[in-house]
Formats: structure tokens, sequence, C-alpha cells
């Protein structure tokens, strides 16, 4: 004869739950750290087009909402895969954003409002040619 019981899980729904979320909370942690840790490993030093987008941030975010908008709304009746019409918003939204503050904000008053004074790096000196370091 074949016992036909069913055994209960030793561990019940609730504590599962907490358990699956304090693994993911972990996991969270664990790849935040890690996407900044490679960031500080791999991008630690200066480039003028990542300073250019720091810069660009906060002016992309103030103006990409309408344009954004008004992009889906013009895709919105084409019957293309969301992967095209998401391609494509970002591929005429971001040079449009970009262009606008490049000459609408950059060197302008609501540049400086936005991202302070800019300083201007001063060039590295050049080498004097027959000047040498001994050891």
């Amino acid at each position: 004869m074949v016992d036909r019981r069913v055994w209960a899980a030793p561990i019940d729904l609730p504590t599962l739950r907490l358990a699956g979320a304090i693994v993911y909370a972990l996991a969270i942690w664990s790849t935040s750290f890690a996407a900044i840790g490679l960031a500080l490993r791999f991008m630690a030093g200066f480039s003028p087009v990542r300073r250019y987008l720091a810069d660009a941030s906060y002016w992309l975010y103030l103006i990409h909402l309408p344009i954004v908008m008004a992009l889906q709304v013009a895709v919105s009746q084409r019957d293309w895969p969301w992967p095209a019409k998401y391609a494509l918003i970002l591929s005429v939204a971001m040079p449009a954003m970009l262009a606008s503050y490049h000459w609408l904000v950059r060197n302008t008053l609501i540049g400086g409002v936005l991202n302070g004074k800019r300083i201007r790096r001063a060039a590295a000196p050049l080498p004097v040619i027959g000047d040498s370091v001994r050891t």
C-alpha cells in the first residue's frame, strides 16, 4: 500500500517571501556596488565626452518630457513593434535635445544657472626641447 499523505513544507509562505525579499535586496545592493566599482576602475580618467554629457544631463532632464511625449503621440498609430518605436524616438529626441543644449544653453546665462560657471582647463605645458630629467 502507498502512503498518500501530503507533507507540509517546513517553511510557511510568509517566511519564504521574507527570505526572497532579503535575497533580492542583497542582489540589488551587490549589483549597485559592482556597477560603481566597474565605473571607478574603467572610467576614472577625464573624458571630454562624459564631461559634456554630464553638463547636458540636467537640461536633457528638464526638456525631455514634452519632446518624448510628442514623438510618442506621433508614432502611437503606427503598427510597428515597440523596439522600432523606441529606437526612432531615441534617435530623434537625443540629437534634438543635445543640439538645443549646445546652441541654446551651454554658453549662455541658462547654462551658467544650470551648471555653474565653467572653468576652462589650462593646456598642459609643452616640454622644452633639450630639457631632460637626469636620474
